[in-house]
């Protein structure tokens, strides 16, 4: 499941669809729906010091870093992953915040606080 709210920003436009089939108070539902889908990637983005309209952006437009494979998941296919998950956390922890990676799992909609990874880790330490 892709994180960082894409997720939620790749139903947009199946949203977006109804608009034709919708009138008045429907169609403005809808529209607030689809803005309303957009928001956890803006917001997960802007607290990495990004501006979230140019990541929500770059990911409708499908946007993403291929870099070589290092064979660290016997899964992964280059030439159909659109980016490198090792690749991108070697650039998070360098303190690439335009090409690292923000993670947020598949649950983040039922999220009742933010730690970091560290914090994280020593749960289970």
């Amino acid at each position: 499941v892709a994180g960082g709210g894409t997720i939620f920003v790749n139903v947009i436009p199946a949203v977006e669809a109804l608009l034709d089939s919708v009138e008045g108070d429907e169609k403005t539902g809808v529209r607030i729906i689809a803005k309303a889908l957009a928001e956890p990637m803006k917001q997960i983005a802007t607290n990495a010091g990004i501006d979230g309209s140019v990541v929500l952006e770059k990911v409708k437009e499908g946007c993403g870093t291929k870099v070589a494979c290092r064979q660290c998941i016997t899964t992964c296919n280059p030439a159909t992953t659109p980016y490198c998950i090792t690749e991108a956390l070697i650039r998070a922890v360098e303190g690439d915040t335009e090409h690292g990676l923000i993670f947020c799992g598949s649950n983040v909609s039922k999220c009742c606080k933010l730690e970091t990874v560290a914090e994280i880790m020593e749960e289970f330490q």
